[in-house]
């Protein structure tokens, strides 16, 4: 199995590795010298995503807070937006495969 490309970014290599390890057919569909303009679509969507969700669980204006602005503050709500939008998109994106122990992951029932 041959490695992602050196160029792509920090999404587009993980969403390459968990193609490689997770769908191996499906990676293997890819012709090896599209794989890295596909695997960059994908981090790019990914990030554009991952902003978004960002965008949306921080307020616009500080003073729709109910505290004063506190640059400290304010960072430390941002970075928690981001790694909690960063998680949701991933699990979207590039979801865990199935555990075959469980029986509602084998039956692939949705909400779970």
């Amino acid at each position: 199995m041959t490695h992602p490309g050196p160029g792509l970014g920090p999404y587009a290599l993980r969403a390459a590795r968990h193609w490689q390890d997770f769908l191996p057919d499906q990676y293997a569909q890819i012709p090896p010298p599209d794989r890295e303009a596909f695997f960059s679509r994908i981090g790019t969507e990914i990030e554009q995503r991952i902003q978004a969700r960002t965008d949306q669980l921080t307020p616009d204006d500080p003073a729709e807070t109910a505290q004063p602005p506190d640059y400290l503050a304010g960072l430390a709500r941002l970075m928690t937006a981001r790694a909690e939008a960063e998680q949701q998109v991933l699990d979207e994106m590039l979801p865990a495969p199935p555990d075959p122990e469980d029986p509602q992951d084998a039956e692939g029932t949705p909400g779970s």
